[in-house]
């Protein structure tokens, strides 16, 4: 198993995450969800998984994502390989 620290979407830009006081409400900047303060942007490089397993010629058998509200955008860039 490998562990890969990359920002998963339905395809490959850059996108501009916000960190809030909550950690469960923080999202990308063009998701509209309601936060109370914002304490970082993070700048990220997003990919899509279809392209990520692509690239490194794999078929993943299982994927296991915690994505912050873009879970419909992840899917969306996953649609070959599920």
């Amino acid at each position: 198993m490998q562990i890969v620290n990359q920002a998963v979407f339905m395809d490959n830009q850059i996108k501009t995450f916000l960190e809030t006081d909550n950690i469960g409400a923080s999202h990308l900047k063009d998701i509209d969800i309601n936060f109370s303060s914002v304490n970082k942007k993070i700048i990220a490089q997003t990919i899509s998984l279809d392209y990520f397993c692509l690239i490194n010629k794999i078929i993943p058998s299982f994927i296991k994502m915690d994505i912050e509200g873009a879970e419909k955008e992840a899917l969306l860039g996953s649609k070959k390989i599920l």
